[in-house]
């Protein structure tokens, strides 16, 4: 068995929460004193995925997104937080201080799409180096490398070759890579305005869906947890975790 305050601890080591961003809300977010023998691991914190924790019996789930991120003025049983409490069962967000850490959510997109030298980035994502291609070809690979059912390619005719990475949301920051020589940028995702700034750049930015860009990264948290903690409990990856829009 591990409790909630020895599971935060492990996963600290592994992600400091000190390293997330000011604006974030990561930590033990729902503590409701609970031990457990299984965990469940899934980016975000569903109703679908509350349910499956309580019929696997795990009295603790780990997300990458906070379960509450906003100051809360009411509760009502629809609100993800409440519904978890309801079922009795604990939440450790491990958001912003997971995108940057060692071997966390930027630096596994970067093994997967073949990015190499890579370094740290604005103090949240990564730059490196692929072989010169053309940004439609990188797109390409991303979507291949990530499963995904479509990406969006913004500057697709560009050479590329140098290339910034950031999971999730990232806003303008890809006028940072510009800045720093990147001729590409990948994302999970940018705003209508964004969009627009970045087809009148001088970059291409590929936007490979936020869900896309992080979730490969909960199974790499989970095996981390795993070893650190032994038999005190198993680890399960969620089956029910999935993005909250389709392709057609």
């Amino acid at each position: 068995m591990i409790s909630e305050n020895e599971l935060y601890r492990v996963i600290d080591k592994i992600a400091p929460f000190s390293a997330a961003l000011e604006w974030d809300n990561a930590g033990l977010l729902i503590k409701l004193g609970n031990e457990t023998d299984k965990i469940l691991f899934a980016l975000d914190a569903t109703k679908a995925v509350i349910d499956e924790a309580a019929a696997l019996g795990c009295k603790i789930i780990v997300t990458h997104h906070p379960i509450v991120f906003s100051p809360v003025r009411s509760f009502d049983i629809s609100d993800e937080y409440t519904y978890a409490i309801t079922k009795g069962i604990s939440v450790i967000s491990a958001h912003t201080n997971w995108d940057v850490a060692k071997g966390g959510v930027n630096d596994l997109l970067c093994e997967l799409i073949g990015i190499k030298k890579t370094r740290d980035f604005m103090g949240e994502g990564r730059t490196g180096e692929i072989k010169e291609t053309t940004g439609a070809e990188l797109a390409a690979r991303v979507k291949a490398a990530l499963l995904s059912d479509g990406v969006k390619v913004i500057n697709g005719d560009k050479t590329v070759k140098r290339v910034g990475v950031v999971g999730g949301s990232s806003g303008d920051i890809f006028l940072d890579a510009v800045e720093q020589g990147c001729d590409a940028f990948i994302t999970g995702e940018l705003k209508h305005n964004e969009e627009t700034l970045a087809a009148n750049s001088d970059i291409c930015v590929i936007e490979a869906g936020h869900f896309e860009t992080e979730s490969p990264s909960m199974e790499r948290l989970l095996a981390a947890v795993q070893k650190a903690i032994g038999k005190k409990a198993g680890c399960i990856l969620s089956a029910v975790s999935k993005p909250p829009y389709s392709y057609v």
